[in-house]
């Protein structure tokens, strides 16, 4: 199948937990869903036009967030009803990276103004706002799969990620990369284990010590 009904940029896919539904973000302003069985769009919700889409739904699939470089909004997947739209970024010029804690209690929202936003997904009110260094800390935002601690790495020119405990939102520690241009941070299933990717590099950080464990490298240049 073709799903071809967006006017601008595709940004962004995210599936159902129980694979009922797809749903895709696009800067036309629009987060359209669809039908997995038939391939026809359900309902198109209406977001910020111009502005890059980012998506996240909850482990439960009761909640779909739609963050865009103005606000993060909240859709009851049930009734397809906005719920609610979270404000407080100060930057406007990059998406809003946005990430559920698998326990479902929050999401965070990472902005390119430094300052990652915490919100308990039960009144949708701002829990607390993690500040640190960096030129774009925040853009890349991932949750330990007990929700027991939170990564938070800048991208681009940044060379730091840091680590911040759920239960305190005190950072616990700041892991320093190798190259000045992180693209991506994920955790193992297990949560033993987190990757971060640079540029040439993967490093791999044993979560129990946040000691590096190994390099991983390449012979590319981009």
């Amino acid at each position: 199948q073709v799903l071809s009904s967006h006017a601008d940029e595709i940004t962004a896919l995210v599936a159902a937990p129980d694979g009922t539904w797809l749903a895709s973000g696009s800067a036309d302003g629009t987060t359209r869903i669809w039908d997995p069985v038939a391939w026809q769009q359900r309902v198109a919700l209406t977001g910020d036009e111009g502005e890059e889409a980012t998506l996240a739904v909850t482990p439960d699939g009761r909640w779909l967030a739609v963050g865009s470089a103005s606000r993060t909004r909240i859709w009851d997947t049930a009734t397809w009803q906005e719920r609610a739209a979270l404000t407080g970024h100060s930057d406007t010029l990059r998406g809003i990276a946005v990430v559920f804690a698998p326990n479902g209690q929050w999401l965070a929202s990472g902005s390119a103004n430094r300052v990652t936003r915490i919100w308990d997904t039960a009144t949708w009110q701002e829990r607390a706002a993690l500040a640190g260094g960096g030129n774009t800390l925040g853009m890349a935002v991932v949750f330990a799969p007990d929700s027991r601690w939170l990564a938070i790495a800048g991208l681009a020119s940044d060379a730091t990620v840091h680590i911040w405990d759920t239960t305190t939102w005190q950072e616990q520690t700041t892991l320093t990369v190798c190259e000045k241009e992180i693209h991506d941070v994920t955790v193992a299933p297990n949560g033993r284990w987190l990757a971060v990717a640079s540029r040439h590099t993967v490093q791999i950080w044993d979560t129990a010590t946040w000691q590096e464990q190994a390099r991983l490298t390449g012979n590319g240049t981009g």
